[in-house]
């Protein structure tokens, strides 16, 4: 049994960055038919580039360009869509650590093991 017992203030705010963690999860999941479009459009331009027929260097050089345009437009897409929920997850991780430093600061000599066993049972 621990030494300890970790506030309410501490447990409250473990329970609100899990609660976000699952909100901000369930949003990303909600993106995933849009997502799949994107990587569908991918795959559409991949088989056109495997079907394209050489004829001259001008003709391959256009296409080239044309396909990394779409490639990049299509990244671009992607990278747009999911960067404000990777920011709030980077933002929740952030304050996982800020929470442990300070239930660490304030419980001089409580183990990781020790924190997980008190505030684990509050997050089920």
């Amino acid at each position: 049994m621990s030494k300890f017992t970790i506030s309410d203030l501490y447990i409250n705010e473990a329970k609100r960055l899990r609660s976000k963690y699952f909100e901000v999860t369930q949003m990303i999941y909600d993106k995933k038919d849009q997502l799949l479009k994107y990587a569908g459009e991918l795959d559409v331009i991949h088989d056109q580039i495997e079907q394209f027929d050489i004829e001259n260097e001008k003709q391959l050089e256009f296409k080239i360009k044309e396909y990394q345009e779409q490639i990049e437009n299509n990244m671009q897409r992607i990278r747009k869509t999911l960067k404000p929920d990777y920011d709030k997850l980077r933002q929740i991780e952030e304050d996982t650590k800020i929470l442990y430093d300070s239930i660490s600061e304030k419980y001089k000599g409580i183990t990781t093991e020790e924190i997980k066993i008190q505030i684990i049972p509050h997050l089920i």
